[in-house]
């Protein structure tokens, strides 16, 4: 379904990876993993902007939120 071989389950092991940056406050870990969702899955290039606009502003909560809404 999903373009470059990407499946549902590859997306939930991203988002866990890059919820547990967040939740964390790991600045530099959420950083990479947006990054690396970014280059893998170009069609969440929304969710990616929205996240790094709330990584600029240190709303680690509201990214770990937001990922939550993905996960459900």
């Amino acid at each position: 379904m999903g373009g470059g071989g990407f499946d549902r389950l590859s997306i939930i092991e991203e988002l866990l990876a890059l919820y547990q940056a967040a939740t964390g406050c790991y600045v530099e870990d959420v950083d990479l993993e947006v990054n690396r969702l970014q280059q893998l899955q170009p069609e969440y290039s929304s969710f990616v902007a929205r996240v790094l606009e709330l990584s600029e502003d240190f709303e680690y909560e509201k990214i770990g939120q937001l990922i939550d809404r993905y996960l459900s």
